[in-house]
Parts: structure tokens; C-alpha cells; sequence
């Protein structure tokens, strides 16, 4: 009998609750592209070219900022990995930057945007931390054990952000 082949690369993210979140290139590319239609429509303004300026400047080095920790996970604040425990009470861990710094952590709130995002939010020791995960791009054995966990916690503000589903009307005629 031939040895066994595997076709994919073993990780601790599928024997155990751990996850290492992968950047979303799709989402940092519609990042790029709202940060470049604010910046276009702030040079539009009928405002004194100073102002424009400043208001444009502003606006990149905030979302800019933010587009780097919590879309591309880079930075020291950026969250690279999540752990939770298996007990009967659940606790997280968040791992911070390059080093992966270890810190225990509390979920403030989950939101999910369709299919397409989820917003995830946790409180540390030292602040909250936050990122914007695609969930096609993530180990799918550890995302569906997170999302079990997260959405099934009493008290956390886990939403979905999802059209409401459009009721068809009633046309079957009733007899009277």
C-alpha cells in the first residue's frame, strides 16, 4: 500500500480552538477605493485649498491607519491569531502584532455584513481591539467553531447586518 499524501499544510488552527486570521484583499482594495472617493470629493469642496487639504490629510492618516491594523493585520495592534478555551466558560486570547503578544480578551461585539465580513471586536487590559475578517478567506473548520462560541454567548453584541427579506403578498384568494 502506498503512504498517504496530504494535499494541504497541517496547521494548529485545525486541532485545536485557535485561529490565525488571513488578511482580505478585497477588502482593503474597497477600503482604497472609498478612502480615494472621499479624497476626491473633499478636492471638490468649495472650501479655501488649505482646508481641503487638511480635511484630506486628516482623513488618510486616520483611515489609513485603521485600514493597516484592522484589514491588513499589520502593526502592533493588529490581531493575528485568536485562541478560546473548550470549557464549560469560554475564555479568548488575542495574539497582537508580529511577536504575537498573548493577551486575554473580552468580546465587545461581533456584526456580520452578509456573507462577506464579519466585524469583530474585543476588549483587552490595555484597549479594544478590532478587525475585519472575510470569512472565505479562513481556516472554515475554526470560523465555524469561533462563530458556535461567539453567537452563542448571553450578552454579546453580535448582529447581522442583512437586507430584510422582501414578504410575498398573499395571492391566493381565500374562501369565504
Amino acid at each position: 500500500m502506498s503512504p498517504k499524501t496530504h494535499t494541504r499544510r497541517r496547521s494548529a488552527a485545525t486541532s485545536c480552538s485557535r485561529i490565525e486570521f488571513v488578511p482580505s484583499r478585497r477588502a482593503a482594495a474597497i477600503w482604497l477605493g472609498w478612502l480615494a472617493l472621499s479624497g476626491w470629493l473633499a478636492s471638490q469642496a468649495r472650501l479655501p485649498w488649505q482646508l481641503r487639504v487638511l480635511i484630506i490629510l486628516l482623513v488618510l492618516a486616520i483611515a489609513g491607519r485603521t485600514l493597516w491594523s484592522y484589514v491588513c493585520l499589520r502593526g502592533a495592534r493588529a490581531v493575528r491569531a485568536l485562541e478560546w478555551s473548550v470549557g464549560e466558560q469560554t475564555l479568548y486570547y488575542v495574539c497582537l502584532g508580529p511577536a504575537g503578544r498573548r493577551l486575554p480578551a473580552i468580546p465587545d461585539g461581533c456584526r456580520r455584513y452578509g456573507e462577506a465580513f464579519w466585524l469583530l471586536r474585543f476588549r483587552t487590559a490595555e484597549s479594544v481591539v478590532q478587525l475585519l475578517v472575510e470569512p472565505g478567506c479562513q481556516d472554515q473548520r475554526s470560523l465555524r467553531r469561533l462563530a458556535r462560541r461567539l453567537f452563542a454567548q448571553p450578552g454579546l453584541r453580535a448582529r447581522a447586518v442583512t437586507a430584510a427579506p422582501r414578504r410575498q403578498a398573499d395571492t391566493i384568494p381565500t374562501k369565504v
